[in-house]
């Protein structure tokens, strides 16, 4: 049940604010609800169970800041990123939405690798590709090389933690980017998705090793 309520609620398909209504059988209704308020994706309130509504610019900002932090403690399995680009991709150019969305939350798991964070992570990508549907973006599988590709290949030559995080960021704040200009008059979400990354952008952070060279921008265009 879980499962089926998860999709439905990443999928849009039980909108944002909506009450969720127990199925007739009411089997493990509890304990799959209770699965969802810890994945931040439902508020248990007085009168029911209802949809967590994560969109705005402080919701975003958060979910940036998650992601920061999480970062920190990646140990990536670049093998295992460069399967789930690739599935990723396929999935994009035969439209399978669930496949692409599957093979992306593998991406961001094998990211986190074998740190502890792949939980935190899982439900961190949950509410992040929530929020990117909620505002109207669909990823394109057209960007060569996309910047998943891109992160992948830092994280097999060895690139240091903190050039990682400041890939990943720059990763997302694209996403929002997308998104934003797939859904105008998202008003201070573009304030958000353009403010530089906090935790890899501090200046007691320099970046190491091969590519020395400053945190990237936002992507114009991401895969």
């Amino acid at each position: 049940m879980h499962a089926e309520l998860r999709r439905a609620i990443l999928f849009l398909e039980i909108r944002p604010g909506q009450l969720i209504e127990p199925p007739n059988s009411g089997d493990g209704f509890g304990r799959a609800a209770e699965r969802l308020c810890r994945e931040g994706l439902s508020l248990k309130l007085a009168r029911g169970l209802y949809v967590a509504a994560p969109a705005g610019p402080e919701a975003c900002q958060a979910l940036l800041e998650e992601a920061e932090a999480l970062a920190e403690r990646f140990e990536p399995d670049a093998l295992v990123m460069s399967e789930a680009c690739a599935r990723r991709r396929q999935a994009l150019w035969s439209g399978d939405r669930e496949a692409a969305l599957a093979a992306d939350r593998d991406f961001h798991l094998a990211l986190a690798g074998s740190g502890g964070q792949k939980a935190a992570t899982g439900a961190w990508h949950d509410r992040w590709g929530r929020v990117l549907r909620q505002l109207g973006w669909r990823p394109s599988p057209e960007a060569v090389p996309g910047a998943r590709e891109t992160l992948t290949a830092a994280c097999a030559t060895g690139a240091t933690a903190v050039e990682i995080a400041a890939l990943h960021g720059s990763l997302l704040r694209a996403e929002l980017c997308g998104a934003i200009e797939a859904r105008s008059g998202a008003g201070g979400l573009a304030e958000v998705a353009l403010r530089p990354a906090m935790r890899s952008r501090r200046q007691d952070q320099p970046m190491t090793g091969a590519n020395t060279q400053t945190a990237p921008q936002p992507l114009l265009q991401v895969a």
